[in-house]
Order: structure tokens, then C-alpha cells, then sequence
């Protein structure tokens, strides 16, 4: 049991400057406004992560946009170059054609079609041969691991069947 004295000598040791705890609703009361700061606190912090965030998205939207109209700028500007250079190279056969522009037109034109579906045949036929190797190195690494795994390899296998 606690005795007088020892309250006393509790209250003697008693420093106000430490603050005192609130007792009862008093307590309560204190808890829910940190309760209710520290909530305020988090509120601010995620907001500001989401603000953070959304900058950061609007940043990257900003300068993919600009990175469109860099491409479109390049792109119109050599299609317009290369029209000036098709013109030119057609006026001056229309005037080794003696003024037969029509005709200087039409062997341009034709050039450039046979040139441009040219380098897509032979591009595409690059793009088709190297796919295959490619897939046949990869089945002949494959076959050799099975040799060394096993004796022999699937398509061995599939001869001797």
C-alpha cells in the first residue's frame, strides 16, 4: 500500500518544466489531437508525393510531345528536301530532253520507285535470312546439348524411328 509519505516525496520530485501528463478525459483529449496531427502530417506528406508524381508524369508527357514535333520537324524537312532534289534532278533532264518535261517527270518517278521498292526487297530479304540462321543456329546449339546430354539428339532420334 502507498503511504502519505511517499505521495509527498512524489510530489516533492515533481518538475513542472518536465511537463505534466493529463489524466482522464484530459488524456484522451491529447491523444486524439495528436492523433488528429500526425493524420494532417501523413495527409500533407502523400499529397505532396502524388503532387510530386503528377509533375513528374506531365514532365515526361512534355517532353514526349516535343520529341513528336522534333520528329515531325526532321521528317518534314527531309521530305521537302528530297523533293527539291527530285525537282531539280527532273528539270535538268527535261532540259537534256529538250524542254520535255512530262517525259523527265516520268523517268524520275519511275527511278525512284524502282530504287525505293529495291531497298525494301533486299531489306526484307536480309530481315528473313538473318531471322533464320539465327533460329537454325539456335535448334543446332539445342541438338548438340542433347547430344552431350543424352547420346543423341531429336532429330537422330526421329531418323532412327
Amino acid at each position: 500500500m502507498v503511504s502519505i509519505n511517499r505521495l509527498n516525496e512524489a510530489d516533492a520530485d515533481y518538475d513542472p518544466t518536465l511537463g505534466e501528463s493529463a489524466r482522464g478525459p484530459e488524456a484522451l483529449n491529447e491523444v486524439q489531437k495528436h492523433l488528429n496531427e500526425t493524420v494532417e502530417y501523413a495527409s500533407q506528406y502523400l499529397s505532396a508525393k502524388a503532387d510530386a508524381i503528377k509533375l513528374s508524369i506531365r514532365t515526361a508527357g512534355m517532353w514526349a510531345a516535343l520529341g513528336v514535333l522534333g520528329g515531325l520537324a526532321a521528317a518534314a524537312f527531309v521530305i521537302y528536301s528530297a523533293i527539291l532534289l527530285l525537282s531539280g534532278i527532273t528539270n535538268g533532264l527535261a532540259l537534256a530532253l529538250e524542254g520535255r518535261l512530262w517525259a523527265a517527270q516520268l523517268i524520275v518517278g519511275a527511278v525512284v520507285l524502282v530504287v525505293f521498292f529495291g531497298a525494301i526487297y533486299f531489306a526484307m530479304n536480309k530481315f528473313v535470312s538473318a531471322a533464320r540462321l539465327s533460329t537454325e543456329r539456335k535448334y543446332e546449339q539445342r541438338q548438340a546439348q542433347q547430344r552431350v546430354r543424352f547420346g543423341t539428339n531429336a532429330r537422330e532420334r526421329a531418323e532412327r524411328a
